[in-house]
């Protein structure tokens, strides 16, 4: 870990305070993301908050989690939609300075879950996730 390492823990219960969110903190020890600059991933959890209080009214569940290839960060909400709005297309470029990559899992009328993978080093082609 370098001095240029974000701690993905005391992030997110930063921005969830600070949005007032419903949300449910289940955060894992010793998660640090590589890069000199937060303010492009406090953007992006903003931004996957945003977009799940769009389509729910209950309490959002997030988790983050260490694993051996990096962090797992998950977000997930239920909802009666449905279909999702799409995603914002910028949003996959923008995780990428982060070595990081996104999956959306959904299921009609009951919920939808957001994974971001963290990966030490470059993204592996078995971690890229399709949107």
């Amino acid at each position: 870990m370098t001095d240029s390492a974000i701690d993905l823990g005391n992030l997110l219960n930063y921005i969830v305070k600070k949005k007032d969110v419903r949300a449910s903190l289940h955060i894992g020890p010793e998660c640090f993301v590589e890069s000199g600059d937060p303010k492009p991933l406090v953007k992006i959890i903003n931004y996957l908050l945003n977009y799940l209080r769009g389509i729910t009214n209950d309490a959002i569940d997030v988790s983050l989690k260490t694993q051996s290839e990096g962090c797992l960060l998950c977000f997930i909400a239920s909802t009666d939609e449905k279909q999702l709005p799409p995603l914002s297309e910028n949003l996959k470029d923008a995780l990428i300075q982060y070595n990081a990559a996104i999956k959306v899992v959904f299921e009609e009328g009951k919920y939808a879950q957001l994974l971001i993978c963290f990966c030490k080093g470059h993204i592996p082609d078995s971690v890229v996730i399709e949107v």
